[in-house]
């Protein structure tokens, strides 16, 4: 007896070692929940990999992770499933492990790139069988996107073409290319690369958008008035990169972009057409008699017409011709300008309204203006002289007033440029005292000065140069001397105030009458030094966000000016602060968001300091500023509420997986008891939570998400109380009707946020005989548990297949019991018959 006894025990603790059927291999997300299954498999046309691969790594087999051997798998579609599960896919059992197959070519992508025909996960119920136990699963088939479709440009590879004007300016975007690919994740991200080599466009590869690169010009444009781009797409793999191409022809129309032009035999050109136009004529004149002209060079010989036409070939404006001043001034009234048109030329005829000599050097300026909007113009002069056939009608001379240098043309006085640094007045008072000649710059005009060969008078329009500078002779050298001081960078932003060059007409009147009055136009520059300090604009210095601002998000823009420029002007932006979650872009002056921001990490302190600064760029000393940004951190809705108790595992200072215990009896409209888990309080507590995000302080609503066994939530209503005091709510959970659950009833109780996310967490109550144990009484119970196996642990059939192997262990026992005994007896037998014989 004492041996059926101890094979029983045996039999029951092997039972207790060995893993029930149709048990899940991994946790579920809560204690004592189902975790829900999930199978893997690549898209793919074929089923069998080549060469053939083992079950372990062959991706057409996925394992089931629910324990047994004698099992039966089975699946339920769900009614939104896209395919039946069972055409596409069968459970098969090898080297001792069940296993989903795929039996038939399945393609993730869809027929449109549009996500919504994607198959990229199924959802079904997995049913598993077994002769003691049946267990019902959520499962999920994920489809894994390989690279098997190349991208396609929206509208296929036929010539797309767009028209532009050849005013577009640099950076416009003259055309959107767009792609699309079936395939998702990496292999849909797409590049555009412009494959045909040009300078005139540029394709951002990543939004496929073509811009104008440089400057277009549809008059040099020969013959063709377009380009032909090619651009290719290409995916982003992995492995096997896909492309396609697709062609743009860009049609560039003429634009109202260029002046009038001046035509003539042997003139000076420069891009295909006549520059500096000029002619020469005498100097006697008759009433209503026209003036005959001849070109500057003259290479022919003889008079021409004044010829003009529109360089916008593919506009033509209407060209008209009049006098727009003369050298010396007021000459204008003595002379009629008349225009005649022959195709897409226009003529100028020149009347002379008087009988006269003009003095030698009179200089005509005539413009040429088409009839438009912008009002284009070019003007040439007509020169009177003696000599008006000459083919050489200036020479260089040394004569007072001539020029030093050479014009930009034969015959022409060049433009006189002149530079110094912008100065205070101490600094020209320094300079004179060390006679440095720093704010000295050479007049390049041949005669002294200071012997009055010639006399000087100036025609402005904004600035007189001579209130700022005088003209002195130094070892037989012509200067302008700075003699007062010039702000180049003004007081104010106010460009008015701004004295950065000096332009004006310089009259050059020499003291032998017998040579002629030169005119010069001067440039005279105010050169920048680095005399001033960058400053901010920005008047906010104070920006709030919320915790959830992405990683990138621009939240503050840096604006400062500096009244230097060109290098002195260019400016860099840094921030001084380290430790915080923000960058500044050195050369927009934009605060970006780096890192991600915690309000509920922040305690006390929920802002930043930050100290931006700004440096200009020179030369010589660095000059710098600084200003300081207050960035205000928001709470923001990221959080889900929280069950508080205390002794609960925490994580990041929040109850993690809550879990609470209650008593199996309940009595009707009984507020449940139930004891913290683990249990360190030696009592009942209230079911309390909050809102994770403590500054928004969402209301929060209790409810009954469900219960195992399913479908006694009707048994039970929820209560929501808010705390006087605090933010805390407090659930009730009330039976609503007498009963005695069974041992381990579970309630899984929700705790929702009031909000538009709707943010919640469960807590689960189990129901127990040994509810409300310590945490040291539950080790021990649960120590003693261990040592044990209770026969509710088994079904019936187990309890019955135990019994009936005791049996026949013990049956067996006995057999052996019995042959030991009989032989013993027959051997004992035997000895007493040899023992009997040999007396």
């Amino acid at each position: 007896m004492s041996f059926n006894v101890w094979c029983l025990c045996l039999f029951i603790s092997l039972s207790s070692c060995t893993t029930k059927a149709c048990t899940p291999l991994d946790q579920g997300p809560f204690l004592d929940t189902l975790p829900t299954l999930q199978f893997e498999f690549d898209e793919t046309n074929t089923t069998e990999p080549q060469p053939p691969l083992p079950v372990s790594s062959n991706p057409y087999y996925s394992e089931v992770r629910v324990s047994g051997d004698n099992i039966s798998l089975s699946v339920q579609s769900d009614a939104s499933s896209i395919i039946d599960i069972s055409e596409y896919f069968q459970f098969v059992a090898a080297d001792g492990k069940n296993y989903m197959k795929l039996i038939k070519p399945i393609d993730r992508d869809g027929l449109t790139a549009s996500p919504d025909d994607d198959i990229s996960f199924l959802t079904f119920t997995l049913i598993c069988t077994s002769p003691t136990v049946n267990n019902t699963f959520d499962a999920r088939v994920v489809i894994n996107d390989v690279n098997d479709n190349p991208p396609e440009f929206i509208g296929g590879n036929t010539v797309n073409q767009v028209s532009i004007p050849e005013a577009t300016a640099v950076g416009t975007v003259i055309y959107q290319a767009s792609a699309t690919d079936l395939d998702a994740n990496l292999e849909a991200n797409l590049t555009y690369t412009l494959v045909t080599i040009t300078t005139k466009f540029v394709l951002d590869p990543l939004t496929g958008a073509v811009s104008v690169a440089q400057d277009l010009d549809y008059e040099s444009m020969v013959p063709d008035k377009f380009y032909v781009l090619v651009l290719t797409v290409k995916d982003g793999g992995p492995k096997v990169f896909r492309t396609a191409t697709t062609t743009l022809q860009v049609n560039i129309t003429d634009s109202d972009d260029q002046d009038p032009a001046y035509d003539y035999p042997g003139c000076f050109k420069d891009a295909g057409v006549c520059a500096w136009p000029k002619y020469t004529t005498g100097r006697q004149l008759r009433m209503n008699a026209s003036i005959q002209v001849f070109p500057v060079p003259n290479t022919i010989s003889s008079s021409v017409q004044i010829v003009a036409y529109d360089l916008d070939i593919g506009i033509g404006n209407e060209i008209k011709f009049s006098i727009s001043s003369t050298i010396p001034k007021g000459e204008e009234n003595n002379f009629q300008v008349d225009t005649t048109r022959n195709g897409s030329k226009y003529m100028a005829t020149i009347r002379s309204l008087v009988d006269m000599e003009v003095s030698e050097g009179l200089q005509l300026f005539l413009k040429a203006e088409e009839n438009s909007i912008n009002k284009g113009h070019t003007v040439a002069m007509i020169l009177f002289t003696g000599d008006k056939s000459s083919t050489s009608n200036f020479t260089m001379s040394s004569q007072a007033c001539q020029p030093l240098d050479e014009g930009p043309y034969l015959g022409t006085h060049p433009i006189l440029n002149l530079a110094v640094d912008e100065a205070t007045t101490q600094d020209i008072q320094a300079a004179m005292s060390s006679g440095s000649m720093k704010y000295f710059s050479e007049l390049r005009i041949a005669g002294n000065f200071a012997l009055r060969e010639f006399t000087l008078t100036a025609d402005y329009d904004i600035n007189d140069p001579f209130y700022y500078f005088e003209v002195v002779t130094q070892n037989g050298v012509n200067y302008m001397r700075l003699t007062k001081p010039v702000d180049r960078d003004g007081v104010s932003d106010n460009i008015d105030e701004q004295v950065s060059y000096i332009p004006f007409t310089l009259i050059c009147t020499p003291a032998n009458q017998s040579l002629s009055q030169v005119a010069y136009d001067v440039h005279i520059f105010i050169q920048d030094v680095n005399d001033n300090t960058p400053r901010f604009l920005n008047t906010d210095n104070q920006v709030s966000i919320p915790e959830t601002t992405l990683v990138g998000a621009k939240i503050y823009t840096a604006s400062a000016v500096d009244d230097d420029e060109n290098m002195d002007g260019n400016l860099t932006f840094s921030l001084e602060t380290s430790n915080v979650p923000f960058i500044i872009d050195p050369l927009t002056g934009d605060v970006l968001v780096n890192r991600s921001i915690d309000y509920e990490s922040m305690r006390d302190q929920k802002y930043f300091n930050l100290t931006l600064r700004i440096e200009d760029a020179g030369p010589g000393t660095l000059r710098t500023a600084t200003m300081m940004l207050q960035v205000h951190v928001m709470d923001a809705d990221d959080n889900d509420p929280a069950f508080v108790y205390s002794g609960c595992f925490a994580h990041n200072n929040i109850c993690a997986w809550p879990k609470y215990t209650g008593a199996l009896q309940l009595k009707k409209n009984d507020v449940i008891k139930v004891y913290p888990v683990p249990n360190k309080v030696n009592g009942y507590v209230s079911i309390n939570a909050v809102d994770g995000d403590a500054d928004i302080g969402n209301e929060i609503v209790f409810s009954i998400a469900s219960t195992i066994p399913p479908g006694q939530e009707s048994n039970f209503k929820v209560e929501t109380v808010k705390s006087a005091v605090g933010k805390e709510y407090t659930a009730n959970v009330i039976s609503l009707v007498d009963q005695n659950l069974s041992e381990g009833f579970e309630i899984f109780l929700k705790a929702e946020e009031k909000s538009e996310n709707k943010r919640y967490v469960i807590a689960m109550i189990l129901f127990t005989a040994t509810a409300g144990a310590t945490s040291a009484q539950q080790q021990q119970q649960d120590s003693s548990s261990s040592n044990s196996t209770r026969v509710e642990d088994y079904s019936s059939l187990e309890i019955a297949l135990i019994i009936v192997v005791s049996i026949l262990a013990a049956f067996l026992f006995s057999m052996i019991v019995g042959v030991v005994i009989f032989s013993c007896l027959r051997r004992k037998s035997s000895d007493r018959e040899s023992f009997s014989t040999s007396m």
